[in-house]
């Protein structure tokens, strides 16, 4: 249960640990994403119907990452010294 209030959330300095949080987050899906990026083989693979469309990948994979990184600031804020 978090013990934290809305305004201790809103300080200069837990906005500036989530925009850290978010930039070491996107660093490291990038990072992967970039060393194991799909290439002509992926392509030409022979997918069902209902495989989602390329387009779609980008958005659900920066939300997913966006909300990896404010659960982990959410737990960091609110037990700093403890192993979640």
């Amino acid at each position: 249960m978090s013990t934290l209030t809305v305004s201790e959330l809103k300080t200069p300095r837990a906005l500036l640990l989530l925009a850290a949080f978010i930039l070491v987050v996107f660093a490291v899906g990038a990072l992967i994403g970039v060393s194991t990026a799909p290439g002509e083989w992926y392509a030409s693979l022979n997918k069902p119907p209902f495989n989602p469309p390329n387009w779609l990948f980008g958005p659900v994979w920066s939300t997913l990452y966006v909300l990896i990184a404010i659960a982990g600031w959410r737990t960091f804020m609110d037990d700093r010294a403890g192993w979640a």
